[in-house]
């Protein structure tokens, strides 16, 4: 399969999905957290894998990792 991103394209994807991830985190850590820490870890699981794929697809995305959305 032949996706073609723009740079900005991955850039938005990576950005919106690495938010994303934060979120869940915080979700999934709250005390009392009504979803089932299996269903978390499949979701967030599934966004980083993308993010992963976009890294290997866009050199230089690992590089916003260090900042916090």
């Amino acid at each position: 399969m032949d996706i073609n991103f723009s740079t900005q394209d991955a850039l938005f994807i990576y950005g919106t999905f690495k938010k994303k991830v934060q979120q869940l985190e915080e979700i999934k850590n709250t005390p009392g957290c009504p979803f089932s820490d299996t269903d978390m870890k499949k979701e967030i699981k599934l966004y980083t894998s993308i993010m992963d794929k976009l890294k290997d697809a866009v050199p230089g995305l690992e590089k916003l990792d260090s900042f916090s959305f």
